[in-house]
């Protein structure tokens, strides 16, 4: 269908050239970031969340796929957290996005008029790591353990999917596991799947080979609404 062809290759064009970007491209999260609000600022150099940030892959319970670089950035995160968001579209807020790796520096939202004033009018930043110096200026020191990551990296690193399900099951005592398995109640069985598949592949891909894989599934999806 050429309206699925257009919308998706232009979305994820767009999206990979801003992580080709120069000079620097710097994401501010002061707000939801889901859909194609990650699509448009995950590939960027720097992010920054502030009290307001909530992320979330919310993909797999609308009967899609982790899409937008998903199969990229999420099979990269530390301690297999990027396969709880994206097969549970579990959500993370504030400080939990640098503790899980996603942003690099935590900021109170108040201060963010001051920082785009300095980063857009300060004629001495030159590169990146100016403008990383302004960033840690305004940033909060963040403990970068994430709570339970031990429990998430132990059963996420199963091989299959049928395997994590069994290991939720056998320890569903735990409020984690009992937490997951509510969340895993309201997911689209395929999309888990996919997605399953989608970020073991990933993970030894390019970001431009995730998008062409991203984008060839978006094609085999039905969209009968459209």
């Amino acid at each position: 269908m050429k309206l699925l062809d257009d919308f998706f290759r232009t979305e994820f064009t767009v999206d990979y050239l801003i992580s080709q970007l120069r000079p620097v491209s710097v994401a501010l999260w002061d707000g939801i970031v889901m859909g194609g609000g990650v699509g448009i600022s995950i590939h960027s150099n720097i992010k920054v969340a502030t009290e307001n940030s909530v992320f979330a892959m919310p993909e797999a319970e609308l009967g899609f796929f982790t899409d937008v670089g998903g199969s990229y950035f999420l099979p990269r995160l530390p301690h297999n957290i990027g396969y709880l968001l994206g097969l549970t579209g579990h959500r993370l807020k504030g400080k939990d996005l640098v503790q899980t790796g996603l942003a690099d520096y935590f900021i109170k939202r108040e201060k963010l008029p001051e920082i785009e004033e300095e980063l857009l009018n300060n004629k001495d930043i030159a590169d990146i790591k100016d403008v990383h110096s302004v960033l840690s200026k305004h940033a909060e020191a963040i403990d970068k353990k994430y709570e339970g990551e031990e429990t998430i990296e132990k059963i996420f690193s199963k091989p299959t999917l049928h395997d994590i399900y069994e290991e939720l099951k056998r320890t569903e005592d735990s409020e984690f596991s009992k937490n997951v398995l509510k969340l895993w109640a309201k997911q689209c069985p395929l999309s888990m799947r996919v997605i399953f598949e989608q970020l073991k592949r990933g993970k030894n891909m390019s970001l431009k080979e995730c998008f062409k894989m991203d984008f060839r599934l978006t094609q085999q999806y039905s969209f009968n609404d459209l």
